[in-house]
């Protein structure tokens, strides 16, 4: 078998990989759907009332339920593909190791993403017609005020820059998590699970903690393209100094340095286990 990217293999991989999990997928859907229901209601009867307040709810479930799912959704495809029997039935396939990787990437990352914004907004669209009119018996006001709101491209403004950054971050630990699932040979899940929560909890901790206090000049504000030194509190008058333009790019897209990273590493271990 050629080791170079077949088109034609790749896609009957995808197909047969598609034909085993479907049924499993519609269940994890269904699953799926429930509990963001049942966090948007959750959220919407605990928040209290002010303007705008189910843009928030949205914004925290999708978040959480993110994380939540993605973390998941690939232990799902780890025992289900790679795990003890089932990896040597996945690796026992005529495919090359790059198309194996390539096919738990369209899963894990392109295919999870969107078929997690489907599913919320889907879940979105029932809910927030329900909030309307909670909202209106309750406050005898709309939290949606608008006509707009209506619209769905309105109904996504959960999907800011802030989410999107936080979706890369939960993308970025799904994929430590599977390359350590992939690496261990003993204890897998618990040595795994482990290095994701030291990893979250020291990228944290780095960003947070030690540049504001360590490489921040006393009296500066850190902020992520520049430091600032406030002169007024109450007319926020500053000075400020901003960094240089490829550092500026470097600490915006550190994170998909570190995910191609990543994904090499997963690449060369599928690659090694295929030996």
């Amino acid at each position: 078998m050629s080791s170079v990217f077949s088109l034609t293999r790749f896609s009957n991989l995808f197909k047969e990989q598609w034909i085993r999990s479907w049924k499993s997928m519609l269940l994890i859907s269904a699953i799926t759907a429930g509990l963001l229901a049942f966090g948007l209601v959750y959220f919407e009867l605990q928040y209290n009332s002010r303007t705008q307040k189910y843009n928030e709810v949205q914004q925290n479930v999708f978040a959480m339920g993110f994380s939540v799912i993605a973390i998941g959704f690939c232990l799902y495809w780890y025992t289900n593909n790679w795990y003890r029997s089932k990896r040597m039935m996945m690796l026992s396939l005529p495919v090359s190791a790059f198309e194996r990787t390539l096919l738990t990437f369209a899963w894990m990352s392109l295919l999870f993403v969107v078929w997690y914004i489907l599913i919320f907004f889907v879940v979105n669209q029932a809910i927030s017609k329900w909030a309307i009119s909670y909202e209106y018996q309750v406050y005898q006001r709309s939290p949606l005020a608008h006509l707009n709101q209506y619209l769905p491209s309105e109904r996504m403004k959960f999907l800011n820059p802030f989410l999107i950054n936080s979706m890369a971050v939960f993308m970025l630990l799904q994929t430590l998590l599977l390359a350590s699932l992939l690496w261990f040979k003993r204890f897998v899940f618990v040595k795994s699970i482990v290095v994701v929560f030291l990893a979250a909890i020291c990228y944290t901790w780095f960003h947070h903690s030690f540049i504001p206090a360590w490489l921040t000049p006393a009296g500066w504000l850190y902020d992520d393209s520049m430091i600032r030194l406030l002169k007024d509190s109450a007319f926020t008058e500053y000075d400020k100094i901003e960094v240089a333009p490829i550092w500026t790019a470097l600490n915006s897209y550190h994170l998909a340095y570190t995910w191609v990273m990543l994904w090499a590493v997963i690449y060369f271990r599928i690659k090694e286990q295929e030996v």
